[in-house]
């Protein structure tokens, strides 16, 4: 199923299909705050870590954030930035490209 919305309602996130089904639902406390998501998965933030979940909130993967970076936008690809470059990542957060930020 693919994720069309997530909304924030009673400290729960919930995941909603493009029919507007409830996928499913996470309580704020164990996933963090949603920084963005796409079609396929979310990027939440808790502490200092980054976590990629699925559409059923499924961890795909974790990182600190010194080893990635500021997150700042998501597309096909998860984009961060850390040391004066945009790097662009998977859904693993395994790098796929990085190009300097232009001041």
């Amino acid at each position: 199923m693919a994720i069309s919305d997530i909304e924030l309602q009673s400290n729960y996130y919930k995941v909603f299909d493009e029919n507007g089904r409830k996928i499913a639902d996470k309580h704020t406390s164990v996933v963090g705050d949603l920084k963005g998501f796409n079609s396929e998965y979310m990027v939440f933030m808790r502490g200092d870590y980054y976590a990629i979940y699925d559409e059923k909130f499924r961890k795909i993967t974790e990182k600190h954030k010194s080893t990635v970076g500021d997150f700042r936008s998501i597309s096909t690809t998860i984009n961060f930035e850390r040391g004066g470059n945009v790097i662009s990542f998977d859904e693993n957060l395994k790098e796929i490209s990085r190009r300097h930020l232009q001041k």
